[in-house]
């Protein structure tokens, strides 16, 4: 990021933003009528993809609570 000129703040929004994305389509995968060993694995990677998402939350909320 640091090359690319991108702030630690907009390098956690851009991943923030895709972590929505992600957590979107876990959420459709799982309305899908998918065998029950299927739907186990996807629903541990969306449990995984939501413990991303609040981590990056927490890293963006600890910069602006720096400012």
């Amino acid at each position: 990021g640091t090359l690319t000129g991108y702030s630690p703040e907009s390098l956690l929004a851009e991943c923030e933003s895709g972590q929505d994305s992600l957590v979107a389509a876990y959420d459709t995968a799982q309305e899908q009528n998918l065998p029950e060993e299927v739907l186990e694995v996807v629903k541990r990677q969306a449990e995984g993809v939501l413990q991303n998402h609040a981590r990056i939350q927490e890293l963006r909320d600890s910069l602006n609570a720096e400012d």
